[in-house]
């Protein structure tokens, strides 16, 4: 299996650069492309992004293979572009792509949405600079202009663990974790927290374990109403199931025990765990043994436990 990263960018992904001298332009807000592989017309977004002011530009592609980007390349000298040699999560694109700015703010969204002029007030980065904010999550909007419920709530019923969504109707209502993974991120901040696990591969679980990670170690993640961004197209859906990827999620955020010598995960855990996972004993006992071990190296940075994060949520509705 897979080791648990304890430090940001830890897994070193092969990739291939275009536009090498871009993105290092030491602006107060940096910007992080993602793409999701739909053909969208990049050329368009690139040159709204420019006349915005937005001159630190850093596109990641979904896959190995690049679409016009050496074109692309020399016609925005602003954007450079980052294309992995072997398929990354969605976690990994942010990280590699947060890794190859300098500006203290990255924003990060799909080239498959739309930014406006009147959609990025400028004291949003006043509220970044709060001690304990990691990112900054907008309000999204679908393709047929409606709403979409961006405030996610963890919740507990009958001891199974789920997460809830709420319309935004307050500003700088906390959040979970950021819907679509779309935000403007404290880099610093990001980086400290060690940035998204790639051994979650499954987008919700990975999204959700970032999330959990922030709010345990006593920092925050808040919406803005004053923050917008449109879909293009149709809004992913997420898949929750609980598949391989929840058995990382669970033993790192929610199993874990919070004292006053910070968190644990107690060996008598195991048992009830090994069962409830459907793993054979020795791939159990090595998941296990890899959580436990992460954990540790990380017991101080724990400032609540799970059970006071789910139970104390409350929606702002």
């Amino acid at each position: 299996m897979n080791t648990i990263p304890t430090i940001f960018n830890e897994r070193k992904i092969p990739y291939t650069v275009l536009g090498k001298s871009s993105g290092d332009v030491k602006t107060a807000v940096s910007v992080v492309v993602l793409n999701r592989g739909a053909r969208y017309y990049l050329s368009s977004l690139f040159q709204n992004l420019i006349d915005l002011g937005l001159s630190s530009i850093v596109f990641v592609d979904s896959s190995p293979r690049g679409f016009e980007l050496e074109s692309l390349s020399s016609q925005f000298p602003e954007v450079k572009f980052l294309i992995p040699l072997e398929n990354v999560t969605v976690g990994e694109m942010i990280n590699l792509g947060i890794s190859e700015t300098s500006s203290d703010y990255v924003m990060v969204f799909w080239n498959d949405m739309v930014l406006s002029s009147s959609a990025l007030p400028e004291n949003l980065t006043d509220i970044l600079n709060q001690s304990d904010v990691v990112c900054l999550a907008p309000v999204l909007i679908d393709e047929k202009n409606s709403l979409i419920p961006v405030q996610i709530v963890p919740s507990v019923t009958h001891r199974d663990f789920s997460t809830e969504q709420f319309f935004c109707r307050k500003d700088l209502t906390h959040t979970i974790y950021m819907y679509d993974f779309v935000g403007i991120y404290n880099r610093e901040k990001f980086i400290d927290i060690g940035g998204f696990d790639y051994t979650i591969e499954n987008p919700y679980w990975q999204n959700l374990d970032f999330g959990f990670r922030t709010h345990l170690w006593g920092m925050e993640i808040l919406i803005s109403n004053l923050y917008k961004m449109k879909y293009a197209g149709a809004p992913p859906l997420e898949d929750i199931s609980a598949d391989n990827s929840y058995i990382n999620f669970y033993l790192k955020n929610l199993a874990p025990l919070v004292g006053k010598k910070g968190g644990c995960l107690p060996w008598y855990l195991f048992f009830s765990y090994a069962v409830r996972s459907g793993l054979n004993p020795f791939l159990a006992y090595k998941h296990f043994k890899a959580v436990q071990d992460w954990v540790h190296i990380n017991k101080y940075r724990f400032v609540q436990s799970p059970q006071d994060l789910i139970y104390k949520w409350e929606p702002s509705i």
